[in-house]
């Protein structure tokens, strides 16, 4: 179908500011809408509000240029476009859902408030491992391995797939790595500050969002307490469902069974 012909869906990605996080939902979410990703260049150094107000400028822009103008738009924001979705909902009265993936609303009860300025400071050499060191941590590597195991029908030898997730681990090296390009020390320190403005942004609007919320918080999420803050949000968001995805890590829309 013409993409125009359906709902329109703004993903929002985390502080890495690219879709790594979500590029493997992007083709199933294109069969059901005209999907759209918001990319934060390295070398952008804007404010929080001011990220808001471009991104808002831009997604009015694409509701002018044709299509329905009354069809359906989504919000996908995961965990720093998490904060972004929210102050975009309460900006724009064009936006009629939210789907929030470990919203980074908890930013302050996290430990990067501290751990953070520490990491940016690293010598070249130990930072740019540090996205493999932080494999663990951020996601689940074996759950997203499970990619790469072809999905059919009945008995497979288990030598099979073990060897499948092994070339999946392989695989993984390049997206982890890439994450030293789009997050050089610089970005990681000023995308930090964004953390910190946007949830103190936004920590005032909860109450006030009027949009349907579905809320999708990882249990085994190590990078920000999700597991303890969705609860806390469902009490807040007027209009929120809350589900808790057993098992997840943090990059839960990468890995498998998602």
């Amino acid at each position: 179908p013409d993409p125009k012909t359906l709902p329109l869906l703004l993903y929002l990605p985390g502080i890495d500011g690219t879709g790594l996080a979500a590029y493997r939902q992007f083709p199933s979410l294109c069969t059901a809408f005209d999907l759209r990703a918001l990319y934060i260049p390295p070398a952008d150094r804007s404010s929080f509000q001011q990220m808001v107000d471009s991104t808002q400028d831009q997604l009015e822009d694409l509701l002018r240029e044709g299509g329905d103008p009354l069809r359906p738009v989504y919000l996908l924001g995961e965990s720093f476009g998490g904060l972004m979705a929210l102050a975009l909902a309460a900006a724009c009265p064009a936006i009629d859902r939210l789907v929030l993936v470990n919203p980074a609303t908890s930013f302050a009860d996290s430990v990067w408030p501290m751990a953070g300025p520490l990491l940016t400071s690293l010598p070249p050499a130990i930072y740019n491992a540090l996205p493999f060191a932080l494999s663990p941590i951020l996601t689940n590597p074996i759950s997203i391995a499970m990619h790469s195991i072809p999905k059919i029908s009945g008995f497979q030898n288990p030598l099979d797939v073990l060897g499948s997730t092994a070339w999946g681990l392989v695989d993984l090296l390049p997206e982890l790595g890439s994450l030293r390009e789009v997050l050089p020390p610089a970005t990681l320190a000023h995308r930090l500050v964004l953390l910190k403005e946007g949830a103190i942004a936004v920590a005032p609007l909860l109450t006030k969002v009027p949009n349907r919320v579905l809320l999708l918080v990882a249990e085994r999420d190590l990078v920000i307490p999700s597991a303890t803050e969705g609860p806390r949000l469902k009490g807040l968001l007027p209009r929120c469902t809350l589900k808790v995805l057993q098992g997840r890590s943090h990059a839960v829309l990468q890995e498998s069974g998602v």
